[in-house]
């Protein structure tokens, strides 16, 4: 009877000892899972991608993001470039999820307290401006089903304007472009349970791999599984 506690740990732990000195693969091996898992969880932290074009600016390789464009131009440090009538601009997307297109330009001169109407077109999402001489900031917030290949692609159309001494058709100066992803929820919360899902594996390996079978092991797992499911 004495024998009972004894032989019934033998059953459930039959290799626990061994985990004092672990052998060297099944560190490594467990330490190089635990890392992927932190790098990935910590993956989940960063904020939605944003980047920004000063548009003219040296160095800022505007000229790729932009399609009908005259050259650039400058007043004081202020740089931009006008666009004809028929033109395109094209940001990396990323990822899919919302989209927030945030623009800075005007129109050329045309009649006093008037705006030039402008189509912004990104595959099947359309959406009409009526841009005044004044620069304004517009926020425009685009679904993804605005992204194509990786990109947000926005066809701008509008009528243009020739202004006196000068032999360009012009529709509105550009001086910045850019976006900024608004992560969906599910996104953050699918990237939060692989981590914990990977993490989880981790553990599991790290005891597998020191010799660690049967019911033990199986309930290592569950109450793994068990604790991340109240983080």
């Amino acid at each position: 009877m004495h024998n009972h506690p004894t032989l019934l740990r033998n059953i459930a732990f039959p290799s626990l000892g061994r985990l004092a000195v672990p052998k060297t693969r099944a560190v490594v091996s467990g330490l190089f899972l635990f890392t992927i898992a932190v790098v990935l969880f910590w993956a989940t932290l960063l904020p939605a991608q944003a980047m920004s074009v000063d548009v003219g600016t040296d160095g800022s390789r505007d000229v790729g993001y932009l399609d009908g464009h005259y050259t650039r131009e400058w007043v004081d440090s202020r740089t931009y470039r006008w666009l004809s009538g028929d033109a395109q601009i094209r940001l990396p997307g990323g990822r899919s999820g919302n989209t927030i297109f945030i623009g800075e330009w005007h129109s050329a001169p045309g009649p006093p307290g008037g705006a030039l109407p402008v189509m912004l077109r990104a595959n099947e999402i359309e959406v009409a401006l009526a841009v005044p001489e004044a620069e304004r900031t517009y926020r425009i917030l685009f679904p993804p089903a605005a992204l194509s290949g990786g990109e947000l692609r926005i066809a701008l159309s509008s009528s243009t304007i020739v202004p006196p001494g000068d032999s360009r058709a012009l529709s509105i100066a550009v001086d910045r472009i850019g976006i900024k992803q608004i992560a969906g929820e599910y996104n953050a919360a699918f990237q939060l349970i692989l981590a914990e899902t990977l993490l989880l594996g981790a553990m599991v390996s790290l005891f597998w791999l020191n010799g660690l079978r049967g019911p033990a092991l199986l309930a290592i797992g569950i109450g793994g599984v068990a604790l991340l499911s109240g983080l």
